[in-house]
């Protein structure tokens, strides 16, 4: 068997890049690459810089600096082992560029570690889609955003370098038009604007929580790390003690819609971390990303998946 070897990209620096941060020294040379993806490469050590790997990004370079990029080959699973697990992904549209997939709930997008045995998105991208191992990082092929575990619904898979770092700017710049359908408790006014910085509860380590303004200010001045968020809500219809609501993110951070509604006082209905399980109802939080849109090359695409079965059937019980 063929030994599978690391892939490494040298770069010198000029003496007109000197004193530039590596990050965006990277990012502006290698037209593949974002300086996000640069970011998580220097994380996973993949960036070594005249032999010394790099642990920051804001480094700065000298001239005639040698930078080395290595990419480690993502190894594929057996097909036999996705089929076995029988995963329910769904390709919506397939594209040269990308991919869209539907994502059923309970499936998670990436191992969480290493040793990890969970099945997960990328077990199935890996076997279906080998190519895609050198696109991205090499734990998450093709992956620019991602969906929580039990969140259904739409997501796009880069299949180029290219498609990648497009999209990961379009992310950046917010031009990417995501909307979500959830089913909450309550009967919240019919449309709003939830504006509250999001960042890691101090005693819970997997919760995140939010906070306005006032409160956010002195926590960042005590070192915390918080990030602003804004979602825009509006109701669909109204049940007797429940709402479905159609919300458009403007950003995009950990558990933003579910920390927004609940801090609004309106938990998704199944969410045990942001409100109360609801095992008689639904075995998972009601939350689906129905709709995306977004423009490539000139091209505008957008794309709409139904409510899963399992929200449905929650409808027709609290109706």
């Amino acid at each position: 068997m063929n030994e599978i070897k690391d892939i490494q990209k040298i770069i010198t620096v000029d003496k007109h890049a000197a004193g530039n941060r590596i990050d965006s020294f990277i990012a502006s040379s290698v037209s593949d690459y974002s300086r996000s993806l640069v970011q998580r490469l220097i994380q996973c050590n993949a960036i070594a810089v005249n032999g010394n790997i790099v642990n920051k990004p804001s480094m700065p370079l000298k001239a005639d600096d040698q930078i080395c990029i290595t990419i480690k080959p993502a190894v594929r699973p057996s097909v036999q082992k996705v089929i076995d697990k029988n995963l329910p992904v769904d390709i919506v549209h397939e594209h040269e560029q990308f991919l869209i997939l539907s994502k059923p709930a309970g499936l998670i997008i990436h191992p969480p570690h290493k040793e990890s045995m969970v099945t997960t998105l990328v077990d199935w991208l890996r076997a279906f889609y080998p190519d895609l191992g050198q696109i991205g990082l090499e734990d998450r092929p093709g992956i620019i955003h991602r969906l929580d575990k039990d969140t259904s619904g739409l997501i796009i898979i880069s299949r180029t370098h290219r498609a990648y770092k497009q999209f990961g700017q379009m992310f950046r710049n917010r031009t990417i038009q995501k909307t979500y359908q959830a089913i909450v408790q309550g009967h919240p006014e019919s449309n709003g604007i939830i504006d509250l910085f999001i960042g890691r509860d101090p005693h819970i380590p997997v919760k995140m929580t939010a906070f306005d303004t006032k409160k956010a200010q002195r926590y960042i001045r005590h070192g915390h790390k918080l990030r602003h968020a804004i979602t825009h809500y509006k109701v669909i219809q109204y049940f007797e003690n429940y709402t479905l609501l159609e919300l458009k993110p403007v950003t995009g951070r950990t558990h933003q819609i579910r920390v927004h509604l609940s801090a609004l006082g309106h938990p998704i209905v199944g969410d045990p971390l942001y409100g109360m399980p609801d095992k008689k109802h639904i075995k998972r939080h009601a939350l689906h990303a129905s709709d995306l849109s977004f423009e490539l090359d000139n091209q505008r695409f957008s794309f709409s998946l139904p409510l899963p079965d399992d929200m449905q059937t929650l409808i027709k019980t609290i109706s």
